[in-house]
């Protein structure tokens, strides 16, 4: 192949959100429809449904597995969105037959942000977990139906897994994890940009405001018009307007409850390439909850 033409092509896959291998992992963070129709008999290949049970039920992608959202989350100590206890994680993994040679493509709906958030989400919490082959379909079931592609109703069961999961913990910081690292990480706030300045009170938590010296990346941006993502190009041009382009840095995002800023630790650290990111899951809901936690509000 000439050099000219293979440099084109290599442009075009950078610029590409990501449908292909990598090589590392064996999936890339990103699938497409046509991707996933494409590969729907490898072996290996676990698609996890995280809708609601009764949407599952009514119809589905051939072969998935019914694992709700809310069976990734749960409630701690008054904080609304936090990691379930290790054994229910290695419950789920196990029960959706989930190892760590799997390839994971997670499924979920487009409708609205949230829906839009959760894929990510249960995607960070396989990522803490160990499973390394993890994927998001771009559109997810929705786009799926659109297309006119296959939908089966009723209920799927898996072979369970004896997986035991191996704890990446460096995906994971605490409160006091963040104040002790204040001025010396990036802290990315993913909430839309009147909630960040304090503009508007998000409903979601106590007070109005941000944490001193962190940067806005809203979740919102990371999406087009029609719940897909935004290409590589689009993401990367957000990401280094706000974080820069060192990719060695050390980044926290965070948002209200932790439901929405999986969403940006998904695309720096899997998409674009930032290898040290991690997200403060209980966010600004618990952040709030200390009166002596520092807030300030853009005048």
């Amino acid at each position: 192949m000439k050099p000219v033409l293979m440099a084109l092509i290599l442009v075009v896959l950078a610029l590409s959100v990501g449908t292909t291998a990598n090589a590392a992992e064996g999936i890339s963070p990103v699938v497409t429809t046509k991707w996933l129709a494409e590969n729907m008999k490898d072996p290996r290949l676990v698609i996890t449904d995280i809708r609601k049970v009764e949407e599952y039920k009514e119809d589905h992608l051939p072969g998935s597995i019914s694992l709700t959202y809310n069976a990734w989350r749960t409630m701690d100590k008054e904080i609304s969105c936090q990691l379930p206890p290790k054994d229910d994680i290695e419950d789920n993994l196990r029960s959706a037959g989930i190892s760590r040679d799997s390839i994971v493509v997670i499924v979920g709906k487009t409708d609205t942000d949230l829906d839009r958030a959760h894929p990510a989400r249960v995607a960070w919490t396989m990522k803490y977990a160990g499973i390394a082959n993890v994927a998001i379909l771009d559109g997810g079931y929705s786009k799926w139906k659109a297309e006119g592609r296959p939908l089966v109703s009723g209920w799927a069961t898996a072979t369970p897994s004896s997986h035991c999961c191996a704890w990446n913990k460096d995906l994971l910081c605490s409160k006091e994890c963040l104040r002790e690292k204040a001025g010396r990480v990036t802290i990315v706030d993913t909430r839309i940009h009147s909630h960040f300045t304090g503009k508007v009170r998000d409903p979601g938590i106590r007070k109005k405001g941000h944490i001193p010296g962190s940067v806005n990346l809203p979740y919102t941006y990371a999406f087009r018009k029609d719940g897909t993502f935004r290409s590589r190009e689009s993401l990367d041009r957000y990401a280094v307007r706000t974080v820069g382009k060192d990719r060695k840095k050390e980044i926290v995002v965070l948002c209200c409850t932790g439901r929405f800023s999986p969403t940006w630790w998904y695309m720096l650290s899997q998409v674009l390439g930032y290898e040290k990111v991690s997200l403060f899951d209980g966010s600004m809901e618990e952040w709030c909850a200390d009166s002596s936690a520092p807030l300030v509000e853009d005048r």
